[in-house]
């Protein structure tokens, strides 16, 4: 009995210690209900110790180190203060915490308004005896419940990850309390199978300033893990398209089996300029080529379109607990599959530039101080009248310049605009069909580089063969020749670098276009076949 109180002083002089700069617990403890605090500077939990929490363990550390080998658990609460509120104050400062991977199987209550940081510790300036090297990591594993109990409370993840076990779970989070994703860092959640809230965003903030962009999952597949986090930029998002500057990484640990309907929400006052809420938006996911009918429909961009999913955002956001957000916008979408090998989301705006699904190439192109305007359409919508070409300089008012007759079976079109100005030109054609429905094509910008071509064509006019010289040093993809009403001709063609050689000797006498693809960029060239007399 002796050694039992001897221990459990000990222990209370390591739980209670106040004023001290540091205090370890390198020992089986209990801390029961009734006043355990700890008001250092820093707290050390050591390779032996074996926590168990059964009442309130308020602990105003400014730093908390945890190693890998301990064990904390129970059915009480660590409830982790500001560190000026200790007995001797410590200032306004965040609770540093370095959780090696440690299952903290118990509730956790943050209420520091000055956050909390996950982030590496040594144990250099202390007087403990394990070794610097004991860090399995610094993530934070969450076994119970994590309540964000107070404003201006967020977690800031850095390269941590934070991982909310099978069967714990988040609370108290709203638009000022969440977990903070600027860097490599996720939120995690184990075994996933129902609905799981992520409450992330990109930069802390409160109130109207925030940056709280949540996801949630409802996963009706296999139970797997999840982990998101948000960015600022979005992946090849070009600034005039029509979408977020957001995007969500959202990955699952197993190829595979997942059916999940995803909510993402964001904080109206950071749109965009591009983003307008009054029309329907949608859900994308990221392929990385282009085009792609990933989603079911052709994507003229990396990012995969299905147009059935085009709906108005909310003008409220339901992802906090207890209430919903009035200067929020949410967007719900079903039938997402892979999360394993394409990972980013963000929303976009439909019936715009983003993604149509009936352009396969849409470019504009400057080529001796002329505009080459072409456009490839997918050949199951050749249902077309007519395209109309229009212009602008300032990439918000469009003008028409031109209106080309559609030409049944024919998916390749171009328009020659003489006018070639100094500066950027904007360009976009609208279809329209027999039935007087209308759909833009992206919009594509050039810049006038007057006396500088694009490429050398020599004979043109030709008899037998054509060489193209591209000024290009990286070589080119491919050459697609188009006749004058735009069906496409198989022609023997040979490539060496930037040099491009075509066999023309079975072609009739007229004129053509080459398409040329070189990565993301198009060019399109007119050659003219002549009539042999010689």
């Amino acid at each position: 009995m002796r050694r039992l109180n001897i221990l459990w002083g000990l222990m209370m002089l390591a739980v209670v210690a106040f004023g001290q700069s540091a205090s370890t617990i390198n020992f089986v403890s209990n801390i029961k209900d009734g006043s355990n605090t700890v008001h250092t500077q820093q707290l050390w939990i050591g390779e032996h110790a074996d926590i168990t929490v059964d009442g309130d363990w308020n602990i105003y550390s400014e730093q908390i180190y945890i190693h890998p080998n301990a064990h904390i658990h129970g059915d009480g609460r660590i409830v982790l203060k500001n560190p000026n509120g200790a007995i001797i104050p410590m200032g306004e400062k965040p609770t540093v915490l370095d959780g090696s991977y440690v299952n903290i199987d118990c509730d956790i209550v943050f209420e520091n308004k000055n956050n909390l940081v996950l982030m590496p510790l040594t144990t250099e300036g202390t007087d403990l005896t394990w070794g610097n090297d004991q860090h399995a990591n610094y993530d934070m594993v969450i076994g119970r419940d994590f309540d964000l109990d107070v404003d201006d409370g967020h977690v800031i993840l850095g390269d941590a990850d934070v991982i909310v076990d099978d069967d714990a779970t988040l609370s108290g989070y709203s638009e000022n309390r969440y977990f903070v994703t600027n860097s490599e860092g996720s939120l995690k959640k184990e075994g996933l199978k129902g609905e799981f809230v992520f409450p992330v965003g990109y930069e802390e903030g409160t109130g109207y300033d925030n940056d709280y962009t949540p996801a949630k999952i409802l996963n009706n597949g296999l139970k797997d893990g999840y982990s998101t986090r948000v960015d600022h930029e979005v992946t090849d998002f070009e600034e005039s398209l029509e979408g977020m500057k957001r995007e969500w990484t959202i990955k699952e640990d197993v190829d595979g089996g997942s059916y999940v309907e995803l909510t993402l929400q964001h904080n109206r006052d950071t749109d965009g300029a591009k983003y307008h809420e009054s029309e329907k938006q949608f859900i994308t996911q990221y392929v990385g080529i282009a085009p792609n009918n990933f989603g079911g429909d052709i994507s003229s961009t990396t990012w995969d379109y299905s147009k059935v999913e085009c709906n108005v955002e909310t003008n409220e956001g339901t992802l906090t607990e207890g209430y919903t957000l009035t200067n929020a916008s949410e967007l719900s979408r079903i039938g997402f599959t892979d999360f394993y090998n394409h990972t980013k989301f963000t929303k976009a705006v439909c019936e715009k530039s983003v993604l149509e699904n009936i352009w396969k190439i849409f470019t504009a192109d400057v080529n001796q101080c002329e505009t080459q305007v072409s456009w490839v359409v997918d050949n199951h919508y050749l249902n077309a009248a007519y395209y109309v070409v229009e212009r602008s300089y300032d990439g918000v008012l469009f003008l028409p310049i031109a209106t080309i007759e559609a030409t049944k079976d024919n998916e390749f079109y171009k328009y020659f605009d003489p006018i070639a100005p100094n500066g950027k030109v904007y360009y976009r054609v609208k279809v329209v069909d027999s039935d007087d429905d209308f759909e833009y094509s992206p919009v594509d910008m050039v810049e006038s580089h007057c006396g500088m071509e694009v490429a050398v064509v020599y004979p043109n006019p030709f008899f037998d063969d054509v060489t193209i010289v591209m000024n290009t040093t990286d070589g080119v993809d491919a050459l697609i020749l188009y006749n004058e009403i735009g069906q496409r001709i198989e022609v023997p063609v040979e490539y060496d670098g930037n040099l491009i050689k075509v066999d023309a000797r079975k072609l009739a006498a007229a004129n053509y276009y080459a398409l040329i693809i070189n990565g993301d960029q198009f060019y399109t060239i007119e050659l003219t076949k002549l009539l042999d007399e010689r």
